[in-house]
């Protein structure tokens, strides 16, 4: 079959874990040693979440296609998929399930039709028929890819931890090293307190082309080995470098700072790094919280 690319459905920004941190646990302001947004770091990369496309191509029985019902007409399926995908691509997810549930009632065993569907149903807001419509396709297509991460990723953001799990170690064995999927094993096992498999997922996201570069998975090595690993020397190895590729991003100099401040006893440095982080947040006026804290801390530093 000719290889297709597709739309991802929308995935609202989300953090990388929600565990408490240093700096709530001192001073009273919500996670921002901790709570960093890779997927902010993916819309860097690759031009945003809702826009990054995904290449899947269907083998296999996937390309034996069952007829029944379309007017008997292969090209009557495929017509509407095209439509689905077209109005997808386009940001018109209404339209786009109004073809692709055609497509499914044409073709209810084919894979591609309840992949698409599934994600029309999700951008329309009907999730639990999208897990349904995506568990069809798995059980279809247990060894595609995309089937795979995009069932993970449905239950992970309804909360199902616990079952989202299978389903993204699948698309990892699918596809090593793919930095979405690690992201989310990565998260759901940071939700789960399984704090060994964190570290893990997290260093092949740090070792990765994608984010070898980029401050977020050494921020969360550095947070793993401080608080849960016991290893402060190594930590302090990963905050610094996080601060070395990154020395104007908020979240890193914060995490300096309060390094320096709760773990290193360097006041002076402290102030300094509390300082740098007031002035590239003094735009950002959903910091109120997180800055006025800071204030009050510099006043304590001597």
């Amino acid at each position: 079959m000719t290889k297709k690319s597709f739309r991802t459905p929308k995935t609202p920004p989300v953090s990388f874990c929600k565990k408490k941190s240093i700096f709530l646990d001192l001073y009273g302001c919500k996670n921002h040693f901790s709570d960093y947004n890779i997927f902010q770091q993916i819309k860097e990369s690759f031009g945003g979440i809702k826009l990054k496309i995904y290449s899947y191509i269907f083998a296999g029985i996937l390309s034996l296609v069952l007829l029944c019902g379309c007017s008997g007409e292969h090209r009557d399926f495929q017509s509407l998929i095209k439509k689905s995908e077209k109005f997808a691509s386009e940001g018109n997810w209404e339209k786009s399930l109004e073809f692709s549930r055609l497509a499914v009632k044409c073709q209810p065993k084919n894979a591609e039709a309840l992949v698409l569907n599934a994600l029309a149903l999700e951008n329309n807001g009907k999730g639990n028929e999208a897990l349904e419509e995506i568990a069809k396709a798995a059980s279809i297509a247990p060894e595609h890819f995309f089937v795979q991460y995009t069932r993970g990723r449905m239950l992970f953001e309804r909360g199902r931890y616990e079952s989202c799990i299978a389903p993204l170690k699948n698309a990892l064995k699918l596809r090593a090293g793919n930095p979405d999927t690690l992201v989310l094993l990565a998260r759901v096992s940071t939700i789960q307190k399984n704090m060994q498999e964190a570290q893990y997922y997290y260093s092949l996201l740090a070792k990765s082309k994608e984010f070898s570069k980029t401050p977020a998975p050494w921020n969360e090595l550095g947070m793993i080995l401080l608080l849960d690993a016991k290893n402060p020397k190594k930590s302090i190895s990963y905050f610094n470098y996080a601060y070395k590729l990154a020395p104007s991003d908020p979240t890193t100099v914060l995490n300096m700072a309060v390094l320096c401040d709760q773990h290193l006893g360097k006041k002076k440095e402290a102030k300094a790094f509390y300082q740098r982080y007031l002035q590239l947040t003094q735009r950002d006026s959903s910091l109120t919280g997180e800055r006025a804290a800071v204030e009050n801390r510099i006043k304590k530093l001597h």
